[in-house]
């Protein structure tokens, strides 16, 4: 089965002060170094740009850190825009539109670019005709999830799991008139957490502790197969040991547990989002 492995690379340490404790120095890409020479394989890393960005490093920093490895294995790089008020997420799709339109403009990476996952999984019809005007490939979609808080504002409840190109009236569904943009969906599946009072639709993601990890691909191999393709998303902190909870366990070993386990009950064939686009 066709499967692409992407990594956030977005600064945004869960398990770490923010940040503006560190100042202005270069974020670590060691754990992306560790994880691509072990593994060997088509990676994509999407890599952050945004307003906050750009006021404390400058424009492109998280794309030259990666594109600074790119000579270590075979990795595609897309855009990755956080854009927040605060810490609180954006709910007005206008006002997200138009920071999204600030930094294209002033990101000569993000203009480049074809491929794109915009921070926290939100989208709408007035963004997905932006992104369709400039960008051929978004990996923003986190099927069959809806969430609508303080923190979250997103809502991919129609959307099944499979490749499409997104309806002009509907950004989360195929439709008869539809954007010039191919939406390849974050893979999502159930996941009952040690704490959940019932299982939860979450990200097929190999920094999961890896007995909850393959009991859940096991319980969803049968809708899991029926995919155009698997598409595996972390975040670059989560490839680096020190941290654990109840849920996740950081670092390459259980990463690497999971991603057999994947290959093995799937036959695995690693590849890019821009090769899955010229298939389609």
């Amino acid at each position: 089965m066709k499967t692409i492995i992407s990594v956030d690379f977005d600064a945004r340490f869960q398990n770490r002060p923010p940040w503006s404790s560190f100042g202005k120095s270069q974020f670590d890409v060691s754990p992306i170094v560790n994880f691509v020479e072990r593994f060997q394989q088509p990676v994509t890393v999407f890599a952050r740009e945004d307003i906050e960005t750009i006021r404390d490093f400058g424009t492109n920093h998280f794309y030259d850190l990666v594109n600074s490895i790119r000579s270590l294995a075979p990795i595609e790089i897309g855009w990755h825009p956080h854009v927040f008020d605060g810490q609180n997420a954006i709910k007005e799709e206008d006002v997200l539109l138009s920071e999204l339109i600030k930094i294209y403009n002033q990101s000569q990476f993000v203009q480049q670019c074809k491929l794109v996952r915009i921070g926290a999984c939100q989208s709408g019809n007035l963004i997905m005709r932006f992104l369709a005007d400039n960008f051929d490939i978004d990996s923003s979609a986190m099927s069959r999830c809806t969430r609508k808080d303080s923190l979250r504002w997103y809502d991919w409840s129609e959307t099944q799991g499979n490749i499409y190109y997104p309806s002009v009236f509907d950004y989360k569904i195929l439709g008869d008139v539809s954007h010039d943009i191919l939406e390849i969906p974050i893979t999502t599946l159930d996941v009952f957490a040690p704490y959940d009072e019932f299982p939860k639709r979450r990200i097929l993601n190999p920094s999961i502790r890896a007995s909850i990890f393959q009991k859940s691909v096991a319980d969803s191999k049968e809708s899991l197969s029926s995919l155009d393709c698997l598409v595996v998303a972390c975040h670059a902190e989560e490839l680096e040991p020190g941290y654990f909870n109840d849920l996740y366990f950081y670092g390459l070993d259980n990463f690497f547990d999971n991603l057999i386990f994947l290959e093995a009950t799937f036959d695995c064939k690693y590849t890019s989002f821009h090769n899955m686009h010229n298939s389609f």
